[in-house]
């Protein structure tokens, strides 16, 4: 089972809480909005009605024929909006004399009477509620001419029923919230879910990864950040199952390179020390074939350690002034004798002059014994290793050119990695060629190398020369 609680425990209180309190914001302010909208509109209308009210009264008080009292009284009993609001006449006693709907209300000296009595606009309303509790808007108009019955007009509305119909537009509003917020818990939800779940995957993954399982893989179906991430863990898993086979094979290979050369000793020594064997030719040989096992042991051993220093970042080396020509000749010069005991031939074009270099004598000549000795190894009788230097715009170019089996273009992008051997059946740690990148980067140069599958290989050193003032 997927777990992912500190996740999403982190993001309810710091994304979904903050949601859920806009949310709230928002609803809060969308009821208040609504009920001052529709008490606003209720305002509205009874002020209007009222006006007109007011403009009627006035015209019956403006006109001496008409009876000012009987006129209000016939207005108010008709009068044609009572289905919405309730019209009361208000005598000298501050009582409802008539009212439109036959009922006279308990109370109408309310705030919004006295208001229009001393008002000089002659109009008063209030918001509130009466002595009953009932919630109500109410507005008051005072006659121009007081000296008859009445005195004040009242428009008066219930607001049970726009209270009713708010709250009815506030659960709406509610609900759709709930909504709302259901609808963003769920997807964000779902969101964590695709991102914690790949997330677990890759942590699994790398656990077993760790572990040293370095065949598994993350199933990836993803196409975005998270997809990266599974794509990196699995060329992480593949990188490492290919280096823990080249290092099985290096050990594979590093091992039989010794027990060869200390077979041969050891065999050679037991040999010497029998007395029967007495002969000068016999010993002469075997104390030669044990000073070369000897030196090719005290080889191997030297690239181990080479690689030690560059793999623990200990790696040194000393830069001074130096004539990269007399190393290369040195070199070519210990492979001569090789070469030809192995039926070889190595031709050098040898230059007529080239600058000088900053470099470490010791690990140029090591560079080139490398290379001399893996153009030797691929090679077969009879074939021909040729050895040009050159000089271009203040660069220093040595190729090393053999005629042995060649490198498959799948192989040779791998050739510079450590522990790689393309051909398995040829001696070799696999880490010279490793060791040799590492010594020309560090000299600012580089290292090319071309070949193809039974055509040999050619390897290009670069090195940037000395620039004469």
């Amino acid at each position: 089972m997927i777990k992912f609680e500190r996740i999403t425990k982190r993001w309810m209180l710091k994304s979904f809480v903050f949601i859920m309190v806009a949310l709230v914001f928002v609803e809060t302010a969308l009821i208040f909005i609504n009920k001052n909208s529709s008490y606003a509109q209720v305002q509205q209308i009874v002020k209007a009605k009222a006006t007109v009210i007011q403009n009627i009264v006035d015209t019956y008080a403006a006109d001496s024929d008409i009876n000012f009292v009987e006129q209000t009284r016939a207005l108010v009993e008709g009068f044609d909006d009572n289905a919405r609001m309730e019209l009361i006449a208000i005598n000298r006693d501050k009582q409802a004399l008539v009212s439109s709907s036959g009922f006279a209300p308990t109370n109408v000296n309310t705030p919004d009477l006295r208001k229009a009595l001393k008002s000089s606009d002659r109009m008063g309303d209030f918001l509130g509620k009466l002595d009953s509790g009932e919630k109500i808007y109410s507005v008051s108009i005072a006659m121009s001419n007081q000296t008859g019955d009445i005195i004040a007009l009242k428009l008066m509305v219930s607001l049970s029923r726009v209270d009713r119909q708010i709250f009815m537009t506030s659960l709406f509003y509610i609900a759709i919230g709930l909504i709302v917020g259901i609808i963003i818990l769920l997807t964000n939800l779902s969101f964590l879910h695709s991102i914690v779940k790949p997330i677990v995957e890759t942590i699994r993954t790398a656990r077993k990864i760790a572990s040293g399982d370095f065949e598994v893989r993350i199933e990836n179906n993803y196409k975005d950040e998270v997809s990266d991430l599974c794509d990196i863990i699995n060329y992480m898993a593949d990188e490492l199952n290919q280096s823990e086979t080249l290092k099985n094979e290096f050990i594979s290979s590093v091992s039989h390179e010794l027990r060869t050369p200390l077979t041969s000793i050891r065999g050679w020594g037991e040999t010497l020390l029998d007395e029967q064997n007495s002969d000068s030719k016999i010993r002469e040989k075997g104390l030669k074939i044990i000073i070369d096992e000897t030196e090719r042991l005290s080889s191997i051993v030297e690239e181990l350690l080479d690689f030690s220093k560059i793999q623990s970042g200990h790696f040194s080396i000393k830069k001074e002034k130096m004539d990269i020509l007399a190393e290369l000749e040195e070199a070519i010069l210990i492979f001569s004798e090789r070469a030809k005991r192995e039926n070889k031939k190595i031709e050098y074009n040898e230059p007529q002059m080239l600058s000088y270099i900053y470099g470490d004598k010791n690990r140029i000549r090591q560079v080139f014994v490398n290379i001399l000795d893996n153009a030797m190894k691929y090679s077969e009788s009879g074939s021909t290793i040729t050895v040009n230097a050159r000089e271009e715009y203040s660069v220093i170019y040595i190729s090393i050119k053999d005629e042995g089996c060649g490198i498959s273009s799948e192989d040779l992008p791998k050739i510079k990695k450590k522990f790689y051997k393309a051909n398995l059946t040829k001696r070799g740690s696999g880490i010279g060629l490793a060791v040799v990148d590492e010594i020309i980067t560090m000299l600012d140069g580089n290292v090319e190398i071309k070949s193809r599958a039974g055509e040999g290989t050619e390897v290009t050193i670069s090195l940037p020369a000395i620039v004469k003032e």
